[in-house]
């Protein structure tokens, strides 16, 4: 990314960089580019109703003493059974919705933010619910079920044997910008229920 905005100011085009690492990167890049854009208003409107989103599902989260352990899936080798799963680890804006949602994350991996883990290492954490997002699973040839099937090879897990594997493939499932609230409702409704 550097090296693309040293390229372009080489160039003589301005740019502007925002971080997405976090909620609040997220909406703080809403309101640079707002300000950028000379269009202040409807960066604060967006921002404004991602919040009042986010704070109706807050409230609803908060309203249960019990905090699922939901596990993350980021990626996989799809069509070859479960293997080695790629998971939202603490200190990821993932782990941020979890929370806001009422849940916990699943996977304590210390400092490493998208840890890779082995059957083994899911089937110790024994989580309560399992997301998976997979925004690309028609470009890989696999259906919600196919994927969901692949997991069942875990059915000593909780969350397996308990039908608590869900399969998000929404485009915006894995992209940290303005949508992450669709995201989040999305996990809402898994964890607190419709």
């Amino acid at each position: 990314m550097k090296k693309t905005a040293e390229y372009l100011d080489r160039l003589g085009i301005e740019t502007v960089t925002v971080d997405n690492k976090t909620i609040a990167d997220i909406l703080a890049a809403i309101d640079t580019i707002g300000k950028v854009f000379s269009v202040e208003r409807r960066a604060d409107s967006l921002v404004s109703s991602i919040t009042s989103r986010m704070d109706l599902i807050r409230i609803s989260g908060s309203r249960s003493n019990y905090k699922p352990k939901v596990l993350v899936s980021i990626g996989h080798s799809f069509g070859s059974g479960l293997g080695e799963v790629y998971v939202a680890g603490n200190d990821t804006y993932i782990s941020e919705l979890l929370e806001a949602a009422g849940a916990m994350n699943a996977c304590d991996a210390g400092m490493v933010k998208y840890p890779l883990l082995s059957a083994e290492g899911i089937i110790s954490i024994d989580p309560d619910i399992i997301v998976e997002l997979v925004p690309s699973a028609g470009s890989v040839g696999m259906t919600t079920e196919m994927i969901r099937k692949e997991w069942m090879s875990l059915a000593s897990v909780k969350a397996v044997r308990e039908g608590e594997v869900h399969i998000l493939t929404e485009d915006y499932s894995q992209i940290p910008g303005p949508r992450f609230v669709d995201l989040l409702e999305d996990i809402a409704r898994i964890v607190i229920g419709d």
